[in-house]
């Protein structure tokens, strides 16, 4: 698959775990989330590149610590559709740079071994 369309679907696919995760708390929960990220620059549901960092810090900002918890969520989601399920990242490493990891070696379509 070309970069360019790799990296497409990988964006459509952090989008769609993202909402799927906030939609965990609620329909009302996650619309208004959604409102606060947008009003803040952050669009989830844009195809350009989302900035996994400042999202993060802006769901810290609305929602505290489940922040955490989302993230989490997201990341695990995203190891379970990634191409090489045996997928280890380093536990100790920040979720968001795991997301990013497991991101880059889905557009690579390469695995870490």
């Amino acid at each position: 698959m070309p970069k360019k369309a790799s990296k497409l679907g990988n964006q459509q696919l952090l989008n769609q775990v993202i909402n799927e995760s906030l939609l965990t708390l609620g329909e009302p929960i996650m619309e208004t989330i959604q409102w606060h990220l947008k009003a803040h620059g952050v669009f989830v549901d844009s195809s350009d590149d989302l900035n996994l960092r400042l999202f993060y810090q802006q769901l810290q900002q609305i929602v505290g610590q489940i922040a955490d918890m989302i993230m989490d969520e997201i990341y695990d989601s995203l190891r379970q559709s990634s191409h090489d399920t045996s997928l280890q990242l380093d536990a100790s490493e920040p979720v968001v740079s795991r997301i990013e990891q497991l991101l880059a070696l889905n557009m690579a379509g390469g695995s870490s071994k």
